[in-house]
């Protein structure tokens, strides 16, 4: 009988740490989705801009070789874009 408990007792906990990781996942995917949301709501130069530079890792020199522009555009595009992200972000109550 004793067994009986503690196997229960783990499938128990168990499952209570898959439904957390459950809910955790999708958190995760929600707020995935927000912020790809907010970056398809940017200007196409200013989210290619800021897609190289904060998500692929690249430096602002990088962004402007590939984004055909001077280092100083690509810096004022990813700062602009910078200032976009919260605005849209306040818009999705984040």
């Amino acid at each position: 009988m004793l067994l009986n408990d503690k196997t229960a007792r783990t499938r128990r906990r168990d499952d209570i740490d898959s439904d957390n990781e459950i809910h955790a996942r999708l958190s995760a995917g929600e707020m995935s989705d927000c912020i790809r949301s907010v970056i398809d709501r940017l200007p196409e130069a200013y989210r290619s801009a800021l897609i190289l530079h904060d998500m692929e890792g690249l430096s602002a020199e990088q962004t402007a070789e590939i984004s055909e522009c001077s280092a100083a555009t690509a810096k004022i595009m990813l700062r602009i874009a910078g200032r976009e992200k919260p605005g849209h972000l306040k818009a999705l109550q984040l």
